[in-house]
Parts: C-alpha cells; sequence; structure tokens
C-alpha cells in the first residue's frame, strides 16, 4: 500500500503506518502567516484489497502546532477520485464505503481501496493545471465563434496563465471590459469553479448570457497561481508570495515584484476595466456562520471618487440583496490595500469585489455561485450609471 504526497497538487508530511492498515499523515502549512489547512495525498493499492483508517492532523512544526487557523478551516466533506471520478464524502458519514469524521484535532477517514487501485484524497476538489489548458482549448472548439483562449504571461517557474475571452461580434476592442479572476490562493478550488460556472454560462444559449456576450468583452482567469496549484501550496506562489499582498501602490506606479502579480496587473492596466470580480473559497462552514457559508469582501465606496463611486455603491447593494454574500461574516470585510482589485479601484475608479463560494456546496454549488454573483454585478453595471468605461 502506497500513500504519498508525491502528485500534482499534493500537500502532506510525516506520513507513517501506526497499525494495520491505519495511516496518519500531518498537512504542510504555508509558512511565515500562511494557510494551514490543506491536505491532498495519493494512494495506490497493493495486491490485495484493504479497509483503510487515514488520520489528517495539523502541521506539528509551527507555532501552537498548526491548530488555530487548522481548526478554524475543517472541511465538511472530503473529497475522492476514483478514476476520473471524484465524490464527496460528507462529514458524519458512516454509510457506503467511504466514511469521514473531523474535528478541531484533525480528520479520520476511512477508505475502501481495491487491488491496485488508485485514488486521490483531498479536503477541496482541485482543479488540475494539467487539464485546464486541455479544457479551455475544448471550449474553443465547441464555441469558437465567441470564446478565445490566450495567455497573459508566465508564472515564476514558467506555467502559462490562461484566460478565456467571451465575446460576440465585431468591435470587440470598443465595448466594456469585464474581469473575472481566481485561483489567487491556489487551494481555494471553490473559487475556481465558480470562474468554471461563469464561463460556462456566459458561452450558453441561455438569451441574458448572449445579449451580454454581443455587449461586453469578458475575459476569465481561472488560475492566477498554477505554481502554487501544482505544487500544493495552501496560500502561496512557490517563490513564497501572497498574492492578495503583492500589489501595494501599484496604482501609483510601483511594479508587483512577483511574476505573477506582474502579468495580471500588466493585463489589468492594458485597458480599462469597466468591472474587475476576483474569486477565493473557504473550504467548509465556520461556527459563525449560515447556509450557505458564503462571503464578500469590497473596496468601500470612500475609496472612490464622487463621479465613481455610485458604481461600487450599486454593485455592493446588488451583491447584499441577490447573492449569500452576508451568510459567512454578516458584513463586507474590505480588500487590503495591497490587493489588485483595491488598487485598481484607486488608478480607475474600477467597480470591485472578492468573493468567496463554499466547497461543502460542491462543485454544482460553488459553479452556480459564480453564476448568481456574475447576475448580481452586471445588474449594478448595467444599471449603475455610465457602464461603458
Amino acid at each position: 500500500m502506497l500513500i504519498t504526497a508525491d502528485c500534482e497538487g499534493g500537500n502532506s508530511k510525516h506520513i507513517r503506518q501506526v497499525g494495520e492498515d491505519h495511516w496518519a499523515a500531518n498537512v504542510v502549512a504555508d509558512q511565515p502567516g500562511g494557510y494551514r489547512y490543506y491536505f491532498h495525498l495519493r494512494l495506490v493499492g497493493d495486491d490485495r484489497p484493504h479497509r483503510i483508517q487515514l488520520d489528517v492532523y495539523p502541521d506539528p512544526d509551527i507555532s501552537d502546532g498548526g491548530i488555530r487557523t487548522f481548526a478554524g478551516d475543517v472541511a465538511a466533506i472530503v473529497w475522492v477520485r476514483r478514476g476520473q471520478s471524484w465524490h464527496a464524502v460528507p462529514y458524519a458519514s458512516f454509510a457506503g464505503e467511504d466514511t469521514l469524521e473531523a474535528g478541531a484535532d484533525g480528520y479520520r477517514i476511512t477508505l475502501s481501496v481495491a487491488p491496485r487501485e488508485e485514488l486521490r484524497l483531498s479536503n477541496v476538489l482541485p482543479i488540475f493545471y494539467s487539464e485546464l489548458g486541455g479544457y479551455l482549448e475544448e471550449l474553443t472548439a465547441r464555441y469558437g465563434t465567441y470564446a478565445r483562449v490566450g495567455t497573459l504571461g508566465e508564472s515564476a517557474e514558467g506555467r502559462l496563465l490562461h484566460y478565456l475571452s467571451v465575446a460576440e461580434g465585431e468591435g470587440l476592442e470598443r465595448r466594456p471590459r469585464v474581469v473575472i479572476a481566481a485561483g489567487e490562493h491556489a487551494t481555494e478550488a471553490a473559487g475556481a469553479w465558480a470562474v468554471r460556472g461563469i464561463g460556462e454560462y456566459l458561452l450558453s444559449s441561455v438569451p441574458e448570457a448572449r445579449a451580454w456576450r454581443r455587449r461586453y468583452r469578458f475575459e476569465l482567469i481561472p488560475m492566477t497561481n498554477p505554481d502554487g496549484a501544482v505544487l500544493g501550496r495552501p496560500c502561496f506562489t512557490a517563490q513564497g508570495a501572497n498574492l492578495i499582498q503583492s500589489y501595494a501602490d501599484a496604482a501609483n506606479g510601483t511594479s508587483p515584484g512577483v511574476a505573477e502579480a506582474s502579468a495580471l496587473w500588466r493585463w489589468l492596466r492594458a485597458q480599462p476595466v469597466a468591472l474587475y470580480l476576483n474569486f477565493h473559497g473557504y473550504v467548509g462552514p465556520r461556527g459563525h456562520g449560515d447556509p450557505p457559508y458564503e462571503g464578500c469582501y469590497v473596496v468601500p465606496s470612500s475609496v472612490y471618487s464622487d463621479g465613481d463611486r455610485g458604481r461600487q455603491v450599486a454593485l455592493i447593494d446588488a451583491l447584499r440583496f441577490n447573492t449569500a454574500a452576508l451568510s459567512q461574516h454578516q458584513q463586507f470585510p474590505i480588500i487590503p490595500a495591497t490587493h489588485a482589485a483595491h488598487q485598481l479601484a484607486l488608478l480607475d475608479g474600477t467597480p470591485t469585489a472578492l468573493y468567496e463560494p463554499n466547497m461543502v456546496n460542491g462543485r454544482s454549488g460553488c459553479m452556480q455561485c459564480g453564476i448568481t454573483v456574475l447576475r448580481a454585478a452586471m445588474m449594478a453595471l448595467e444599471g449603475g450609471g455610465n457602464s461603458a468605461r
């Protein structure tokens, strides 16, 4: 029986056998000050069937033993991939072949492993970088008249930063530009699923989507931190940078010193942006939230000039009344000034928000969340005055 984190997106250390068909592992935290909850393992069976128990614990090699932030982000679901299909194993699931118990001190997961079977196990449902390019190419093959794939640059380790452009008709360069990004914290896959949902909706035959792609130019960046995704970094890039802290004073001409941030900022600066949405994601419910446990961060309207403030107020109100933005925090926390969204607001008065779907709602729930957020934001953009920046 092989259990390893040596795989795309892998994260765990101190993997050890503690009894017959009983294994344990610890997460690898980002340090200093990064996230400390993510795990992703590859399991390969041997010549006989096994029913194993796998315990996953916090990182013991950091202050407080990693318990504080680990306990605050315990997932209510873990995900198992058998063949090419992922399925959810919910908390306190005691029926079927896979089971989960979870608490502040760790997970206890029971899995059936067939002879020579290969599985993946994670507390988030990942979108693999190795599969992203092929998925985007499939979309362009199916919707080639109004879908185009490109790159806005490279990561520090040379991986492409893909984008999907959706627009239909002529005069694309003159249209209002809507930019939607995810994956700054690579393992917050809920946000990447939200952007995937947005992309598929915009390419659909739904009349609303068709009308939007004839009036706007949408640019979707589903994975801003591909190095972190491949390497299994919970928060940081391969170079140890936190992308939400990488844009200090960019509006005044300071170039971001991180490869991924520099590429995105050049892209955002290339032409005015009418609306900027950024998606992160939670791995599970927190004690102070309500279902569906989603959150939203905003740039306060006081940052904007008198001429631009109305659009940001309209966006915040649209998200307040048309999404579950307040279900996790019951308020709108502030996007830090070191984030691209805040700097874009300072530079051009662009209305912007950072939304956090929750992985507890599954793949389809996160995709639907993205569509709901887009619809609310477009309502504000089209009704908030001077939408064609």
